[in-house]
């Protein structure tokens, strides 16, 4: 009787946190993008995207699930690389929009509103499964992680990539919910990389970067890149000058003995 009740009230929290959820990205999903289209946006973008590629070593024909899609920014190079993709996403606005870019852009992606804790795939359906920026509001990380892992096929790979906690994107996310109560930020878990590599056992890789400091001024892709590159150096040989990584990168492979 306990244990019903005690089910019933698990997910009943969960039900209202994902309302409450697709109620604050829908409510953004207009502009979210905006982002995107400035200078400093752009240099960012870029850094993590090639951060997410150099670990996820797609092969165009695979069949791609990116778990978390929002308004489509990996998605859509995912099928534009020639990758069988679906886009998943809790919210009905963000999906919108998404599917707004694809049409124009002339991809065909299957767009589909679901939960990442029940996937409605069977399992051993994708031969890669990716999530950028979305662990991060997942109310039980590790679940949904075991639930990406069983729609994957045997000698296939997860890529999640994370807002890191201990940095200055860091600070900045918490401040501004400390400010802004009403921000998507006031319901995010950053992640620290050892949090990251407890998710799920035997993490192959993970992989720090974004060492461009948040706020002004603007930057130019040159210099962003010039010190992202120093950044990498220095955080790899364990200097600590520049600061830690504000997003990290990682990476779990299925057995091929596994279902």
């Amino acid at each position: 009787m306990y244990i019903a009740c005690d089910e019933i009230l698990s997910h009943m929290m969960l039900t209202v946190r994902g309302g409450i959820l697709m109620a604050l990205f829908n409510k953004i999903a207009y502009r979210y993008d905006q982002w995107y289209q400035t200078p400093r946006g752009s240099c960012i973008d870029a850094i993590q995207k090639k951060l997410v590629w150099d670990m996820a070593e797609v092969t165009a024909g695979e069949r791609v699930l990116d778990l978390g899609c929002g308004t489509g920014n990996y998605t859509l190079e995912l099928a534009r690389y020639g990758c069988v993709t679906t886009g998943i996403d809790l919210s009905a606005g963000m999906l919108a929009a998404a599917k707004s870019k694809a049409d124009a852009a002339n991809c065909k992606i299957d767009w589909i509103e679901a939960d990442f804790l029940k996937l409605p795939f069977a399992s051993a359906t994708f031969d890669f499964v990716l999530s950028v920026t979305a662990f991060e509001f997942v109310a039980d990380p590790r679940a949904a992680l075991l639930e990406a892992m069983r729609v994957l096929k045997p000698g296939g790979r997860v890529v999640i990539g994370v807002l890191a906690r201990d940095s200055a994107w860091g600070d900045l996310y918490r401040k501004e919910a400390r400010d802004n109560p009403d921000s998507v930020f006031a319901a995010a878990r950053l992640y620290s990389a050892g949090e990251l590599r407890e998710l799920f056992p035997d993490c192959r890789c993970i992989k720090g970067g974004l060492f461009v400091p948040p706020g002004p001024p603007e930057i130019e892709v040159v210099e962003a890149m010039a010190l992202e590159n120093m950044g990498q150096l220095q955080y790899n040989n364990s200097n600590g000058q520049i600061g830690n990584p504000g997003f990290l990168v990682a990476r779990w492979d299925k057995p091929f003995d596994k279902i």
